[in-house]
């Protein structure tokens, strides 16, 4: 085995990060199979509170999305033995919140027609939660049935996007929740509750923080555990995450919030740091930058789990995620689809290492 250090320095000021990296030498295919770990070193400048970046958490937790969200717009059906597969990389590498598949209509997501399948096989899984997605009451019996622990519900900021997603309006889809909710508490079964379209829409598109506010305060008062913010299609900026924040944290206890950003624009990063700022301390993403928005044009890409782990390592944040098995696990699901990861933490290594052979 050959062994290649690699110290760079980067991003972030002066926060320094050391690369350790172990290749097998077989060739190119193979040459991103080593471990990788990196250290913030404290020294430099102390706890991750400074002038520069802020008042930024010590620990933030991954909400994994790349078996439902991140699979989902797949065009050919992947088997159930790689989606699970893939989940058992995910829980190996540490995250410990892990979205397993939705109870949609086959109908609406043949791709996860499987999800009872996939409940079944990660049954004994332990490490971690597999919360699922489910539209309705019927699709809330029939994940309980396969064993689901946590379900999430799904609305929309956007009067469009609800009608064009889920076939409602805004109201029906929350009194549709609302039923969901209610059954959930009598098994003690967290809801966790998305919301789309959170700074704007594919049909309308700027969407006022003040419909956000109000989406999200109903799924606060129904009972959801979490509330995750979306954009959707990527468009946010921190310009406009800010306001949004500030309307949806007047309704809704920060503690309570998620944020999901796509990255059609490039943005998610920067979107994720400035919700840090803010106060938030959970975050979305979806290993190797899987998935998108069916309804969505152009809204391909979520932001890639690696991304996020090395960004928050580089800022001292803990996740304990260890990024070189998150990477791993990310070339699994990319080699399986037949193209190349859409992490650019993943891009970046592999040409580092590989051109160290040359």
């Amino acid at each position: 085995m050959s062994q290649v250090d690699i110290t760079r320095n980067g991003g972030l000021g002066s926060l320094g990060r050391n690369y350790r990296i172990l290749g097998n030498g077989d060739g190119a295919g193979n040459c991103f199979r080593r471990h990788y770990s990196s250290q913030f070193d404290g020294k430099q400048s102390g706890k991750s509170t400074n002038k520069i970046v802020g008042n930024i958490p010590e620990y933030v937790k991954i909400v994994e999305v790349g078996p439902r969200d991140g699979l989902q717009n797949e065009k050919h059906i992947i088997p159930t033995a790689i989606k699970v597969e893939l989940i058992k990389k995910l829980v190996s590498s540490g995250l410990r919140v892990i979205e397993a598949s939705s109870f949609v209509s086959p109908k609406w997501v043949p791709q996860l027609a499987d999800a009872k399948d996939v409940m079944e096989a990660i049954r004994d899984v332990e490490g971690a939660r597999f919360p699922v997605l489910t539209p309705n009451l019927k699709g809330f019996e029939a994940a309980v049935a396969a064993g689901a622990k946590e379900v999430a519900i799904f609305a929309s900021a956007s009067e469009s996007f609800s009608k064009s997603n889920i076939n409602c309006s805004i109201e029906d889809s929350l009194i549709r929740y609302r039923d969901v909710a209610l059954a959930a508490k009598k098994l003690t079964i967290p809801v966790r509750g998305y919301i789309s379209c959170v700074v704007g829409c594919p049909v309308e598109g700027k969407v006022p923080p003040s419909q956000v506010a109000h989406v999200a305060k109903e799924l606060y008062a129904m009972g959801c555990s979490e509330i995750s913010l979306g954009d959707t299609i990527g468009v946010g900026t921190p310009g406009t995450v800010i306001p949004m924040l500030e309307a949806v944290t007047d309704a809704v206890p920060i503690k309570k919030l998620a944020v999901h950003f796509h990255d059609t624009y490039g943005q998610a990063l920067s979107n994720m740091l400035v919700s840090l700022q803010v106060g938030i301390t959970t975050v979305d993403s979806s290993v190797s930058g899987l998935g998108g928005c069916p309804y969505a044009k152009g809204a391909s890409g979520n932001v890639a789990s690696e991304d996020v782990v090395y960004m928050l390592n580089g800022l001292g944040v803990k996740t304990n995620v260890d990024l070189g098995k998150l990477i791993l696990a990310g070339e699994f699901i990319s080699n399986h689809l037949g193209r190349s990861s859409g992490s650019k933490v993943a891009i970046a290594l592999r040409k580092n290492t590989c051109a160290s052979k040359l």
